[in-house]
């Protein structure tokens, strides 16, 4: 008798979770087909004279950040502040929903470290109630002093996710900055880090890394 009330308990809580998981149409944001890589995501910005900007048609209709989603520390190499914060505004370019959490595709333009524009890509997973319980950096692109770089990222159907950070340096670190001694001649990008994440259960697992000189 216990077993069967426990069985009729336990299916009224999974149908309710169900229930309550919210969808992409309830929050108005795009279903975004994976694979997913980070070509898709080039026309939403572009270069201007003071960095990396959104495009004006992606920059006015954005979302406020709140004060939960502040407390959750981004994961990955961020150059800058490893949280949202509540200056910030992002605009949803897509989600998914896998193991009952929502995923949202966000942009953003923020500040880094010494003032520098950054502009930012991540993905967000939130609970069932709509609280933000993770956020991973697929991108994050700046230049600053005698550096740059981006990164290219991919969002895999079985729900991995493959980030290669390029770097691009302007100076040889043998010369102080300004030295003309120092300025590399046709700087080209190279992979400074490569790393393999899981989704899983709206958490952002990092099953591989390999860094490179």
């Amino acid at each position: 008798m216990i077993s069967v009330i426990l069985k009729k308990f336990l299916l009224t809580a999974s149908l309710f979770c169900l229930s309550t998981t919210l969808s992409l149409a309830q929050i108005n944001v795009k279903n975004l087909r994976l694979p997913a890589n980070s070509n898709q995501i080039s026309h939403y910005y572009h270069q201007t004279p003071y960095g990396i900007k959104l495009l004006n048609q992606y920059s006015t209709p954005t979302q406020k950040v709140t004060e939960q989603e502040t407390e959750i520390e981004i994961l990955g190499s961020i150059f800058g502040n490893n949280h949202l914060n509540l200056t910030d505004q992002y605009f949803e370019i897509g989600g998914f929903q896998h193991q009952d959490y929502l995923y949202k595709l966000i942009i953003y333009n923020t500040y880094g470290e010494s003032d520098t524009p950054l502009l930012n890509i991540l993905l967000t997973s939130y609970d069932h109630q709509g609280k933000l319980r993770a956020a991973l950096l697929l991108d994050s692109q700046y230049s600053y002093e005698d550096v740059s770089s981006f990164n290219k990222f991919k969002i895999n159907r079985d729900f991995t996710i493959d980030i290669t950070q390029y770097v691009t340096y302007y100076y040889n670190d043998k010369y102080e900055y300004g030295d003309e001694r120092g300025v590399i001649k046709n700087p080209v990008a190279k992979v400074y880090l490569k790393q393999k994440y899981q989704i899983k259960n709206g958490y952002f697992q990092l099953i591989q890394s390999k860094s490179y000189d």
